[in-house]
């Protein structure tokens, strides 16, 4: 419920949800929330358009807890604490966000991705973090709509600067499947025939790591920014860290290793645990 509101509901003052998607529309009825049609019409691919308006306290107080409420436009954030959500939580706020703003595309019957689409930037990249968690490897993309594309079939002549998170490949993709669940018939058949698709396709990693959140990628290019401030963290035992999503390693050993005598003493020695005289 929450993932649909954030998607396609306004919350600001006044609360209300719009959907073209028969599904959708049913699964907020099925509350009981106190609604009133504010508008209605059929639209081009012949699917009924439907603006609810909210006018009990049920549905605000939910907004409430969540900490959500009076948000709007490139101010909506995800629910508060969401991070602490267990599995199956995080399974429907997902799902919900997927429903409303997400898309699976079919190309040449052979190459299969999912996207999603929003202007605001935080609440993409905090998708992507939870997709993580259950081994789905998205990648971002900054995009500026010129009235003509047509993204994630929700975003239409948008103005202004929009992300796009993809996911692609086999794993990936099997693994959303697995996990979430779309309200809306026609997208989840799609993503039925992707998986169906799929089948067929190898595995382009390790078996070893399909079932988990480790992918690589290739370095595409490394820009010069001048001069900057650095840190180097260090961790006991494996010295291995995630930092903003990428496994790294700390490097003082090999600062101490190569520094001269001067530049040794800036690092901590990693060897003995304390800091070089």
């Amino acid at each position: 419920l929450l993932g649909m509101f954030i998607g396609d509901g306004s919350y600001y003052s006044n609360i209300y949800y719009c959907s073209q998607d028969e599904e959708l529309i049913n699964y907020i009825n099925q509350f009981n929330f106190i609604t009133t049609i504010r508008r209605q019409y059929i639209t081009k691919n012949g699917k009924t358009y439907k603006l609810l308006s909210f006018s009990n306290t049920q549905i605000k107080s939910i907004l409430l807890n969540a900490k959500i409420y009076g948000q709007s436009g490139l101010k909506k954030r995800l629910p508060f604490n969401y991070e602490e959500w267990d599995k199956q939580s995080l399974q429907e706020l997902i799902g919900g966000l997927f429903d409303t703003d997400g898309c699976v595309f079919i190309e040449d019957n052979r190459r299969c991705k999912i996207e999603f689409g929003s202007i605001c930037k935080e609440i993409v990249y905090a998708i992507q973090k939870i997709l993580h968690k259950f081994g789905i490897h998205a990648w971002i993309q900054l995009r500026k709509n010129n009235g003509k594309d047509i993204i994630c079939e929700n975003i239409v002549n948008c103005k202004t600067e929009f992300y796009v998170l993809h996911i692609g490949g086999k794993e990936s993709i099997e693994n959303f499947y697995k996990n979430f669940h779309f309200l809306v018939k026609y997208k989840q058949d799609r993503l039925t025939q992707a998986i169906n698709i799929l089948s067929n396709h190898k595995y382009k990693i390790s078996k070893s790591f399909i079932n988990t959140d480790v992918r690589f990628e290739r370095i595409v290019k490394i820009e010069f920014t001048g001069l900057q401030h650095v840190y180097d963290l260090t961790v006991n035992k494996y010295h291995n860290f995630i930092a903003n999503g990428i496994f790294v390693h700390n490097t003082n050993a090999k600062l101490i290793q190569i520094g001269t005598p001067k530049t040794r003493n800036h690092f901590y020695d990693a060897i003995d645990g304390k800091e070089s005289a």
